[in-house]
């Protein structure tokens, strides 16, 4: 750009020097000066040589001051223009230039500030409060409807009866988290908890024995088409964990972790069936209501797998643990028996059992920061557990013949408690949004 200018400073400091008269003879000889006279056979033209005398026979062509000036005039100012525009165009260059240079400069700027930030306080040197709550959707295969399925019809086959089950479904219903994570350094205090509630039903096909003695007749020997009508699981659930960032990379932090674990279930139960009498011409119609509660406490331990933090850059977290924990299970049945001749049978059975929980859990989370402070996820969940029966105590008895098939089954406890095993699977997806407090 500056040679450019100081070419159009030539042009104009040397064009005065061009305006003069030029005289082309007709032998291509060109005489350049100013004309000073002429007369019918000559032309006087002073030159840097002084004054010179042409034949006007001699001149081929002769172009004037003022033409030539036109005309020079005229191409420098198309130079200039020209110029002009070519110094517009560097400019323009080299501003845009200018404005990448300072946009990669100020990128670098931030990425250095960051990598000096993350040298400076690393994720694992930090004191901070993330609280954080979401809601999604789950499909439980529930270990307490299990349970109950499972004693009754185990229980039925002790009383020379038997079991055929045909369905047990479950319906997506609803998930609520929340919790509060404290992390200092590189330990982190986190307390979470879900609360949620399925929908399940089930059906069945059994022959039972309706004498309830441990003397059985064939007479009460009936086949009953059973359907089972669920009311809403409500599942409540409560972690306590301790972690500690034992590796540390700007790709991967790897997190231990152990705690303890508190889960509650209720579920109530509709029961009707519909069925005959295995030797007698006669219909029978057996309407039950069951309720049962189970509570456990366990200790969980795992590992979390998560990428750090870093400004608008989507990260995943992976968490894979194991609960093991022991339960109470309180289950209250009441019964009624109808006949087409009018029998009429009422039961009302209670018992208690023990139940070991145990079994794998994971969950895999997609992490998008919106600003400093806030982020949001997406999370999908899957738990298998497996519930296990120890031990099953009857504390509910109302007539004396039914105190008959309660020892015989007292007396059937080990086999029972060794047949009495069932899954749990928990499938969940949910929204999650968290919030940090710098302390």
């Amino acid at each position: 750009m500056r040679k450019s200018r100081i070419l159009i400073l030539l042009l104009l400091f040397f064009c005065g020097t061009l305006f003069a008269d030029t005289i082309v003879l007709m032998n291509g000889q060109i005489i350049t000066g100013k004309i000073e006279n002429q007369t019918a056979t000559d032309i006087f033209i002073r030159t840097p040589q002084g004054l010179r005398r042409v034949p006007k026979a001699q001149i081929g062509r002769i172009t004037y001051d003022e033409a030539l000036k036109k005309q020079q005039e005229l191409q420098q100012q198309l130079l200039i223009e020209q110029q002009k525009k070519l110094l517009e165009e560097q400019q323009k260059q080299e501003q845009q230039k200018k404005l990448e240079e300072k946009k990669e400069a100020d990128q670098k700027k931030k990425v250095e500030e960051e990598a000096l930030k993350q040298k400076e306080n690393p994720p694992y040197l930090r004191h901070d409060i993330e609280v954080w709550a979401g809601l999604g959707a789950q499909h439980l295969t529930s270990g307490i409807v299990g349970l109950q399925q499972k004693i009754a019809s185990v229980t039925n086959y002790t009383n020379s009866g038997f079991e055929i089950r045909d369905r047990r479904s479950s319906d997506v219903g609803g998930l609520f988290n929340f919790g509060v994570d404290y992390n200092w350094n590189r330990l982190t205090l986190g307390l979470n908890a879900e609360i949620g509630r399925n929908k399940v039903s089930g059906s069945a096909i059994e022959r039972k024995n309706l004498n309830k003695s441990l003397y059985v007749l064939s007479q009460d020997m009936a086949d009953f088409k059973i359907d089972e009508l669920y009311k809403p699981v409500d599942y409540k659930s409560g972690n306590l964990t301790l972690g500690f960032i034992v590796f540390h990379s700007n790709a991967i932090d790897i997190q231990p972790f152990v705690g303890g674990r508190k889960q509650q279930y209720s579920v109530k139960t509709d029961i009707r069936g519909f069925g005959n009498y295995v030797d007698l011409p006669m219909t029978g119609y057996m309407q039950s209501w069951a309720e049962s509660q189970l509570s456990s406490i366990g200790a969980i331990g795992g590992i979390e797998l998560l990428q750090p933090r870093q400004a608008n850059k989507l990260r995943a977290s992976l968490t894979i643990g194991y609960y093991f924990g022991k339960s109470n299970m309180l289950t209250h049945r009441t019964s009624f028996l109808y006949t087409d001749i009018g029998d009429f049978n009422a039961t009302i059975i209670g018992y208690r059992s023990q139940v070991s929980i145990k079994g794998p859990y994971s969950n895999f989370r997609f992490i998008l920061p919106i600003n400093d402070r806030l982020d949001t996820s997406l999370g999908f969940g899957y738990q298998e557990y497996k519930y296990a029966v120890s031990d099953l105590n009857i504390d509910t008895v109302v007539s004396e013949r039914e105190l008959h098939n309660f020892i015989y089954l007292g007396l059937m406890k080990d086999f029972v408690t060794k047949q009495t095993t069932v899954k749990e699977i928990i499938k969940s997806v949910d929204f999650r949004t968290t919030y940090h407090f710098d302390l």
